[in-house]
């Protein structure tokens, strides 16, 4: 149950550090009042905006990013570094450079497109364009604008360096080669579609292919040269695929005839259309020419379902899904010199990776996906497959949520079992267990919630696949395929810093190649960019790698540093660095110079307001676990008065402690730890580890000895505790509220109260059932609830209501997918029945989290006033008293 109130850890503090803290707080009574700034209010909220680092021209003499507001319009900024030149692009997003990073394109939530030269500070705004693509050489941009009465866009191709235009109606989709000197679109016109490449340089245009009747899709260019391929047909279904081997010439032509086959094309897969690195192979995914079964779960004249315990899918999920059950997509390799093709895959194995070499290929089931997990699923296999030869052989077993990846060449499969790496090497047919030697433990049993707990991670191999690279819980090693040669590249657990590789990303998304398949090739010699994370400190940073120098600092300090972005020549990084008390600054730094410049400090309104700062408090729990939580301080803290204070549960909140929060009305779970510090609270969140088989009652530990060991402190209010959860965290405080009388008050939202009644319940978002997740996978529990009852009764808040002294309001949304709503109102039933004092807060129209906006800030307002009733002793409005 994934929370998106994310929280993250923090660093701890000694005992001579507590003596001394408090000693200088009770010395300077006036601490953190000397300066006269203001108490911001709700009505400063809406000024608030977020920065968010996009990204940093070829050159790393410009950087884009965007400022979003709540309230207001976004803005994406273009500024150059040094200069500190601006353009200002209101409601644009997403921007791009040109590669030589003379140009930047966007393009607004209203379609308008920006072009703007960087070079002589020129901005043109066009209205009406939905798609548009800058040439890989940087000599023209190309657009899709809709014209009035039009049925289809115009093309507009514009040259960035002599200004020329040129226009093509009627155009559905282009595509640039990989030089840029080519631009191929499909157009359609009455009674007559058309494939024509345009050559930029010499302006002539080659008509490739025309059809009176089938459209054309898909445009596909080798990663080199002048080959091109796309489909042919209507709709998702297409009956062809046609492959111009040199687009100059339109002879240079060949057909894969899927209805001479008995096939159709399909792109319900992604990708849909690839070539091989040398461009000799196509690879796409076909289904066969079946006629589709009757249903046979509906009764027509009655209209019941038919639900059958023997279903591999649920009746839920078979509407949608029994086409690719019945007649599944599977990938095709096509080698048009040849004419031959082949199946990678079968009805089973759907699901198909290969690399870079297209020497071997390897294909899965995609079906534990999609049915009622693993209890269900037949046995399947990974097998490999000679892409020249057409013969496969399995490589492993694949159970459900096996964790395995492709080296990018292909040769190499790596997957994790039993606690170890496994290298699969396909030329050699060998398979090695390649981490049982070492002492390191790669199987991150500490903070996974699921069961067996998956590994730290495969992020990828050398850029020669000599070695593949791995994580412990705090270092990186590189290990050869044969396992031979081990060597550890960092000294994290020596230092208690997690370090982990960092793949530059174009701006904010990078999607992998296939689903699966995110392995990466590292350049160890050359260099390499690495992320690391102090855990007793939370101080946060990143580093330069390479095999020769090994680690060099770039940033690394009691903050919180991430987004880094670096020039192609990897000399201009711009990153982002915040603290809890510090609005996000974007900052630059030339790595020949130790000192890093400041570009933009994010929301300065903030130094104005009075403010509250962060601090990492450790904590031993009975069990003798020790844990850390953050503790954040009201603003105008005074040492000599008592505040109340709300901890906020979940699991592993620690790593909160530098991220600077937006005070704000529009949180989705109706809570902004920066709301309460500005408003005289403290907060509290602390980390939760988990013995198996108990989640409520380690919830309970852990958050206890955290609250006890923080309300030490003298000017926290021990009688004035608040909690508050959502999601899995609703769970918790649920539980936790029947187990103590440590809190004035709990807040729960979308949380589960009944184990049994949630355990056979359905997840409808995943249409299954919600077993798993107790079994297997956050509840921890390590079994069925028919084979530890006692277990799930012990951990169920429902089952110890009896115990309940503590106020206590819930929220849930009446469209909650993926917690049932009703376990909250089980939960009112419950303390209705037994007198207990409880207000249940349903949103019709809502789900797992707050969307709509009014609604946001209705939630928000009535947590704040809740808490402000019972910590601070405000009266009660009418909502909370007046019987309805």
């Amino acid at each position: 149950m994934k929370n998106k109130f994310k929280a993250y850890r923090l660093p701890w503090i000694s005992i001579h550090n507590v003596v001394f803290f408090l000693c200088f707080c009770l010395a300077c009574p006036l601490w953190g009042q000397a300066d006269k700034k203001e108490t911001l209010t709700v009505a400063d909220y809406k000024s608030w905006h977020t920065l968010e680092l996009e990204k940093i021209s070829s050159d790393g003499k410009w950087v884009s990013y965007g400022l979003y507001y709540e309230e207001g319009e976004d803005t994406l900024v273009v500024e150059n570094i040094l200069k500190k030149t601006k353009h200002i692009l209101p409601n644009a997003f997403f921007g791009d450079f040109s590669a030589d990073g003379n140009w930047m394109f966007s393009r607004t939530r209203d379609n308008k497109f920006w072009r703007v030269n960087l070079r002589n500070g020129e901005e043109k705004l066009v209205p009406n364009v939905t798609w548009y693509m800058c040439s890989p050489n940087s000599q023209t941009v190309a657009s899709l604008q809709q014209q009035p009465e039009a049925e289809k866009p115009q093309l507009i191709i514009e040259g960035l360096g002599n200004g020329t235009v040129t226009k093509y109606p009627n155009v559905t989709e282009f595509k640039y080669n990989a030089s840029g000197d080519y631009i191929a679109f499909v157009q359609e016109e009455t009674n007559d579609n058309k494939v024509i490449v345009l050559g930029l340089n010499s302006k002539k245009t080659t008509l490739l292919l025309s059809n009176k009747e089938d459209a054309f899709s898909n445009l596909t260019w080798t990663d080199s040269g002048l080959g091109l391929a796309f489909f042919q047909g209507a709709g998702t279904n297409y009956t062809s695929l046609h492959f111009f081997g040199n687009v100059p010439d339109p002879n240079n032509h060949k057909v894969f005839d899927a209805d001479s086959e008995e096939l159709y094309i399909t792109t319900d897969r992604r990708p849909t259309l690839l070539f091989s690195a040398e461009g000799t192979k196509l690879f796409f995914y076909v289904k066969l020419k079946k006629t589709e079964p009757p249903n046979p779960k509906v009764e027509p004249e009655a209209e019941v379902e038919i639900w059958n315990t023997k279903d591999q899918l649920l009746y839920p999920g078979y509407g949608y899904s029994k086409q690719s059950f019945y007649n599944p997509s599977m990938m095709i390799n096509w080698r048009p010199k040849k004419d031959h093709w082949k199946f990678l895959g079968d009805s089973i194995h759907t699901c198909t990776l290969f690399g870079t070499d297209a020497k071997y290929a390897y294909a899965y089931s995609l079906k534990d996906r999609s049915i009622s997990y693993e209890e269900s699923e037949p046995l399947s296999t990974i097998d490999v497959y000679d892409i020249e030869t057409g013969r496969h052989t399995p490589v492993v077993e694949k159970p459900h949520g096996f964790e395995f990846q492709m080296s990018p060449s292909g040769r190499y499969l790596a997957y994790f079992k039993e606690g170890n790496w496994w290298v699969y090497d396909s030329e050699k047919d060998k398979r090695t267990n390649i981490t049982v030697n070492l002492k390191a433990g790669f199987s991150n049993s500490k903070t996974s919630r699921d069961l067996p707990p998956p590994s730290y991670g495969n992020p990828g191999w050398s850029t020669d696949e000599k070695e593949i690279l791995l994580y412990d819980e705090y270092d990186i090693w590189a290990i050869t395929p044969d396992g031979k040669k081990a060597e550890k590249l960092t000294e994290g657990k020596q230092r208690s810093t997690i370090y982990r590789l960092y793949r530059l990303a174009d701006g904010r998304f990078e999607y992998p190649k296939f689903e699966a398949q995110t392995a990466k090739l590292f350049n160890l010699r050359e260099g390499v960019f690495i992320t690391a994370r102090n855990t007793h400190t939370e101080s946060t940073g990143y580093f330069n790698y390479t095999s020769k120098k090994g680690l060099v600092e770039i940033i690394f300090k009691d903050s919180f540093i991430k987004d880094l972005r670096a020039s192609n020549n990897g000399q201009h990084l711009v990153y982002t660095e915040e603290r809890y008390d510090m609005p996000s600054k974007l900052m630059y730094r030339d790595i020949k110079n130790a000192k890093p410049l400041e570009i933009r400090q994010s929301n300065p309104k903030h130094f104005k307001y009075k403010w509250g700062h962060s601090e990492l408090v450790s904590y031993t729990t009975p069990n003798g676990d020790s844990l850390k939580g953050a503790l954040f301080y009201p603003a105008d803290f005074d040492p000599q008065q008592k505040y109340p204070m709300i901890t906020f549960c979940y699991e592993q909140l620690s790593d909160d402690l530098h991220h600077y929060h937006n005070p704000t009305q529009h949180n989705s779970i109706g809570f902004s730890v920066s709301n309460y510090t500005t408003e005289g609270y403290f907060v509290f969140y602390p980390d939760i580890v988990y013995k198996i088989g108990d989640p409520g009652i380690s919830a309970t530990e852990c958050v206890t000895a955290g609250v006890r060991k923080v309300v030490e402190y003298p000017f926290i209010d021990k009688q004035k505790l608040g909690l508050y959860g959502h999601s899995f965290g609703g769970y918790e405080s649920m539980f936790i509220l029947t187990q103590t009388d440590l809190f004035a008050t709990v807040v729960s939202g979308a949380g589960a109260s009944n184990m049994l009644s949630f355990y056979l319940s359905m997840a409808w978002i995943w249409d299954r059932p919600q077993y798993p997740r107790f079994e297997k996978g956050q509840w921890r529990m390590g079994d069925s609830y028919f084979n530890i009852p006692e277990a799930y009764e012990r951990n169920s808040p429902i089952h110890q209501l009896q115990n309940v002294k503590t106020p206590f309001l819930s929220w849930a949304g009446k469209h909650d997918s993926n917690v049932n709503w009703e376990q909250h109102v089980e939960m009112f039933v419950g303390l209705r029945r037994l007198s207990k004092e409880h207000v249940m807060l349903l949103y019709p129209e809502e789900g797992h989290e707050m969307k709509n906006s009014e609604n946001q800030i209705d939630l928000t307002n009535r947590i704040r006033e809740w808490f402000d009733h019972y910590l601070k002793d405000t009266a009660a409005p009418d909502w909370m008293t007046r019987p309805h």
